[in-house]
């Protein structure tokens, strides 16, 4: 924006330091434009894709290697990106749906733990109930077993 009637800034030039103040200037600021544009497609890129995976997280098959795909961006660019607009790494975030997702059906089903967790996005029952405790803490049947008890 500062660069707008670039005839009339170069008109007023008379000296080659003036020249090269101006042309430094003018570099600067157009890489700063530059970079706010990137920032900002960046994070609307990562954002379309958070909803992405907000939407598929049920999904055993959704891997790091895909939605990196979907971003346009290499596995190891897209973790360190995705780690500094949200605070968290993509593994983790998906983790969190994930458990989320279980523990709302573990209140408010009946469902055997195997069904929960092919409804969370995991094929593997065990596996399932060991990602499980590690993050919550109980298994998930005494964990539906603590909470139903408190109701």
């Amino acid at each position: 924006p500062e660069i707008q009637n670039i005839e009339a800034l170069l008109a007023n030039l008379r000296t080659m330091h003036q020249i090269s103040d101006t042309v430094k200037t003018i570099f600067v600021q157009s890489l700063a434009f530059r970079n706010s544009l990137a920032t900002d497609d960046r994070a609307r890129n990562m954002y379309q894709v958070k909803t992405f995976i907000d939407h598929h997280f049920a999904d055993p098959n959704l891997l790091l290697n895909d939605v990196a795909a979907k971003a346009n961006l290499s596995p190891n660019y897209f973790s360190a990106v995705f780690s500094e607009e949200f605070g968290e790494s993509f593994k983790d975030y998906l983790t969190g749906l994930r458990m989320d997702r279980a523990k709302e059906l573990l209140l408010t089903t009946n469902l055997k733990c195997s069904e929960i967790a092919n409804q969370s996005g995991y094929n593997d029952a065990h596996y399932f109930s060991h990602v499980f405790r590690k993050n919550v803490g109980l298994p998930p049947q005494q964990f539906r077993q603590q909470t139903q008890a408190k109701v």
